[in-house]
């Protein structure tokens, strides 16, 4: 089914979050059974990727053997939209996953041990069975799922700001329907590291095999940091986030989260 990713506003054009971005949690409602099936769908991903998954020697092999090359549509080579910016921001989000992917895999990180616990609150390198399957079957194998669809990803440059417009409505960055839709307020992130935190979303949201594809909360609500690890390891923002501050050795920006 198409995934719809909406990014967040400027605090100009920003609603409260309780309306507008908190999960809904009435027992027995419709919201509630989506996200029910989401948390299911999500574990049996993994289950799956597990289960069916080759010597890592192997698949490095297989995935040198697939030439993917990322795809940009409707960018200019000049004008308000150049295609070279996506590249250049593309290319700034695959560079940091391949660092927070590779610097995942050492446990006695202490960048990684404390960066797990500020965004996903489990401990590493983890203890009980609760943790190491939230991190090795959650958190690891949606890094490597966005590390291996990120080089298929097609971006499509949307002309205006409006719903009509790969559903670009006010204040989104960029939106996920098959494709991943650059709107313009995108364009308006000055910051390389910006834009490569949303790329970073929507990779989630694509590419993360456990990922949440319609209901989200995002990094800047009052009830993100209350979530549990649970819900955590299925937020977009959890990962751009672990990602940008395991890198970069700051939060993100106020203007994307």
């Amino acid at each position: 089914m198409p995934t719809l990713a909406r990014h967040r506003a400027d605090a100009d054009d920003r609603l409260d979050p309780t309306t507008r971005r908190e999960r809904p949690t009435m027992p027995g409602s419709p919201a509630q059974a989506v996200l029910g099936l989401q948390r299911t769908a999500g574990n049996r991903a993994v289950a799956g990727l597990l289960a069916a998954r080759a010597p890592v020697a192997q698949r490095y092999e297989e995935q040198r053997s697939v030439a993917q090359r990322y795809e940009v549509q409707d960018c200019g080579s000049g004008g308000a939209h150049p295609r070279s910016q996506v590249d250049a921001a593309h290319g700034r989000a695959r560079t940091m996953l391949s660092i927070a992917a590779m610097e995942s895999a050492d446990s006695s990180n202490p960048t990684v041990q404390a960066l797990a616990r500020k965004y996903f609150k489990l401990t590493v390198p983890p203890v009980t069975n609760r943790e190491k399957i939230l991190w090795f079957g959650r958190v690891r194998q949606v890094l490597s799922g966005m590390s291996t669809g990120q080089d298929s990803t097609t971006y499509e440059c949307e002309p205006r700001q409006t719903w009509k417009d790969g559903l670009c409505t006010p204040g989104s960055f960029a939106v996920t329907i098959l494709n991943i839709h650059l709107c313009p307020k995108w364009w308006s992130l000055t910051s390389i590291d910006d834009r490569a935190f949303v790329l970073l979303h929507e990779w989630a949201h694509k590419h993360g095999p456990s990922v949440n594809q319609i209901f989200e909360t995002y990094c800047d609500a009052s009830g993100f940091a209350k979530e549990p690890a649970e819900d955590l390891v299925a937020e977009p923002d959890a990962y751009a986030s672990y990602i940008f501050e395991l890198v970069t050795g700051g939060a993100p920006t106020s203007t994307v989260c």
